[in-house]
């Protein structure tokens, strides 16, 4: 939850899962000091274990994730980004935290260490395809589904990889053109005018199949997935695992 209120901050966003931000109502002030607290929230439940490994990889967890973020930032605006530092970036700020999640699950009901190994390989995978999801229903995602003001990649200059792939793969041309709609979509202040930059910019992408490129490569992380449960003994909690794997791909909000 901390995260997400600090991302809209970020962000400048104003809606999130249908509802107004922390920071759309109350401002950014109090959304950061709202995050703020609920990350001290989360470390005193931890100092309350009797083993100090949770607050350990919660905190390992939050400065990876700070890192990944600040990579992000470093990055907007840079059209010549490339997929390594991408998958670098959301593997940091998007994996590092669903394999936390996981990986205290599994230690916190005495798993064997290649199971804890297992599950975290797992649920990075999952978060870096949940966030190439993200990536796409934030350029072609009905915004009464999503759930939240699309757009926002393109207007804070972050490149995402189906833009990444297009610029690698369109002629001189066409990724002429796009530089230049990435650039008016930058900064842009206007709804309407981002929408249509938005809908132009998908029509290029879609010529060079970066669309399915990204998709691709979601599912490819979804099978990859799928097949570290393989190490983990059968049961009703890994079925469920497997399924939510699945979902991620599958959803459109």
């Amino acid at each position: 939850m901390a995260t997400l209120v600090h991302d809209d901050v970020l962000d400048e966003a104003d809606t999130r899962r249908l509802g107004q931000t922390v920071n759309s109502l109350h401002g950014n002030e109090a959304a950061v000091m709202l995050g703020d607290l609920l990350l001290a929230a989360a470390y005193e439940q931890c100092s309350l274990l009797p083993d100090k490994e949770p607050s350990l990889l919660i905190a390992r967890a939050s400065v990876v994730m700070c890192g990944g973020e600040l990579l992000q930032l470093h990055h907007r605006a840079d059209w010549s980004l490339d997929e390594p530092t991408y998958f670098e970036i959301i593997n940091r700020k998007t994996g590092e935290l669903i394999a936390a999640s996981a990986t205290m699950g599994a230690l916190l009901v005495g798993a064997a260490p290649e199971h804890r190994d297992a599950l975290a390989a797992f649920a990075r995978d999952v978060g870096a395809a949940f966030q190439i999801q993200d990536d796409l229903l934030d350029l072609r995602g009905d915004e009464r589904v999503v759930g939240k003001s699309l757009g926002r990649d393109l207007q804070k200059g972050k490149l995402t990889l189906p833009i990444i792939h297009h610029l690698a793969a369109a002629s001189p041309i066409i990724r002429g053109r796009s530089l230049r709609l990435l650039d008016d979509a930058h900064g842009c202040k206007s709804a309407q005018q981002l929408t249509g930059i938005t809908r132009e910019l998908l029509h290029a992408i879609y010529q060079t199949e970066s669309v399915r490129h990204a998709a691709s490569e979601a599912s490819a992380l979804v099978h990859r997935a799928v097949q570290r449960l393989d190490q983990i003994p059968e049961s009703p909690a890994r079925e469920a695992l497997r399924r939510l794997a699945e979902a991620v791909i599958d959803r459109d909000y």
